[in-house]
């Protein structure tokens, strides 16, 4: 019985595992590279609110793009 419990934990941390990573909104390199473009010709850093965009020329990849990126407004 004890073995079934383990297997059934091993089950359920592999699920969540998997549903975090799909709930992450990842863009293909190319939307990553306009959004990029976009950022520095609009003078991205000096906008009021650039939350997520921080790194976006250093260290941020097209898979650090997510729904916490703060949108025009």
């Amino acid at each position: 019985m004890n073995h079934f419990f383990t297997v059934i934990r091993q089950w359920t941390v592999a699920w969540c595992l998997l549903c975090t990573q799909i709930a992450i909104a990842q863009v293909p390199q190319s939307e990553f590279d306009a959004l990029q473009k976009f950022y520095n010709a609009t003078n991205g850093d000096g906008w009021t609110n650039r939350t997520g965009w921080e790194n976006i020329n250093t260290t941020a990849t097209a898979n650090d793009v997510n729904d916490t990126w703060q949108v025009l407004q």
